[in-house]
């Protein structure tokens, strides 16, 4: 999934992928379990191979890598902007509000959704041609330079989610999922500190997400 997300050998990948999830499916037409893919089989749509294949992508692709890097870029906030972590540890804000604050201007899915304009249309001065796919930032939509430099802590004003019915169908399991892990970081380890300098971080290659290759940490171990 990450080779995907990273376009670096995105097909050997892919290949990879398909196989480990079909290999999942047949195993579990066999010895079915109490797990999600178990589950799906059951269903009254009775997915063929092809269909679960595709279905279990769509899950992990969609519940691993964003939501993964949802958590990391929160954590990076707080470790790094003083008037972020200060309004958490002086209970001006709950992580919640923090975690709508990235995906306001640092959303773990950076560009994805993708239209085709019925006819050609001017955006801004440039001229987007009918028919051919344009990527929508969520990143850009909030960090315009015309918009300021403010960003009031817990706006919830952003597209991170989507929008319309095509809109994250699993946002508040997300939410509850992202907030518990931070709250069980902090208070395992409230010490917590960036091992370095945020310039120096590694954000992983690829179109679509905003990921740090790692996040390094020091705290103390007595």
């Amino acid at each position: 999934m990450a080779k995907i997300f990273d376009g670096v050998n995105a097909s050997i990948g892919n290949q990879i992928l398909l196989q480990a999830v079909a290999d999942l499916v047949a195993l579990r037409r066999r010895h079915p379990g109490d797990d999600v893919t178990s589950r799906l089989l059951t269903h009254v749509a009775q997915l063929d191979d092809t269909e679960m294949g595709q279905q279990l992508i769509t899950l992990y692709g969609a519940g691993i890598e964003p939501l993964t890097n949802l958590i990391t870029n929160t954590l990076l906030e707080m470790l790094t902007n003083p008037e972020f972590s200060g309004d958490l540890h002086a209970g001006d804000a709950s992580v919640r509000e923090a975690l709508d604050s990235v995906l306001y201007r640092d959303p773990p899915l950076a560009n994805f959704a993708m239209t085709y304009p019925p006819r050609p249309a001017d955006i801004g001065g440039f001229l987007l041609p009918a028919d051919q796919p344009v990527v929508i930032s969520y990143a850009a939509c909030n960090n315009d330079p015309t918009l300021g430099t403010h960003r009031p802590l817990g706006n919830r004003a952003h597209l991170a989610w989507g929008a319309g019915p095509h809109s994250c169908p699993a946002s508040s399991h997300a939410y509850l999922i992202a907030e518990a892990s931070i709250l069980h970081i902090l208070d395992a380890l409230p010490e917590m500190d960036l091992d370095g300098h945020r310039d120096g971080l590694i954000w992983r290659p690829g179109p679509f997400h905003r990921s740090l290759a790692a996040l390094p940490v020091t705290f103390p171990t007595s």
